[in-house]
């Protein structure tokens, strides 16, 4: 079966004495293979309308749509994901400003992305270690934020994420970490807890 989801969402936005407000909704869907252990899930963010703009100028809402599977390997504990994300959009590359050359005339040539490197920026991979152990280690990469924000001749592993999760009874408690670059990392916390 398919299952659905969506909520609603109220937007602001303020800046000095102007205010901006718009409202969204988020749509889901997923669908379970038991037989198979895979898992698919379908999301369409942000369709909406913006009812005050600022200046009169209406600006668009950053619609999304992303595709998810997953599946648990049936002998070993490790879960793998694959992502397709922005499939509305095409092309989706922005050139790093770090691999633009300037020649001795003074000509800039900037990063030229070819149609597999437009495909990958698409792509967000990932694997889940024990998953259903009460300890649970996560690894993902983005390609697109991976070479977007790659500075050259400097490892500073943008695009990559990890964390890990701890289950005690009904309560679970996740931590991840995200790179962006040598100079912006993000950290999430978050606690689960089964009501049933």
């Amino acid at each position: 079966p398919i299952i659905f989801g969506s909520n609603i969402k109220f937007i602001t936005s303020t800046f000095e004495q102007y205010n901006s407000y718009g409202i969204a909704a988020d749509l889901g869907f997923f669908y379970n293979d038991n037989e198979n252990d895979i898992k698919v899930s379908l999301v369409l963010r942000n369709i909406g309308y913006q009812i005050k703009p600022y200046n009169e100028v209406n600006e668009k809402l950053p619609f999304e749509i992303n595709l998810g599977v997953s599946q648990k390997l049936e002998n070993a504990p490790i879960t793998w994901h694959i992502t397709l994300e922005n499939l509305q959009k095409w092309p989706i590359g922005l050139a790093n400003p770090s691999r633009i050359i300037t020649d001795l005339d003074g000509n800039i040539t900037e990063e030229k992305i070819g149609v597999f490197n437009e495909l990958l920026r698409h792509v967000i991979v990932g694997v889940e270690l024990f998953p259903e152990s009460f300890f649970n280690m996560q690894l993902g990469y983005s390609f697109r934020r991976g070479e977007e924000l790659r500075i050259l001749e400097q490892r500073n592993f943008s695009g990559l994420s990890f964390g890990f999760g701890m289950r005690f009874n009904k309560i679970k408690l996740n931590y991840s970490h995200s790179r962006f670059s040598s100079a912006e990392n993000i950290n999430y916390i978050g606690l689960q807890m089964n009501l049933n």
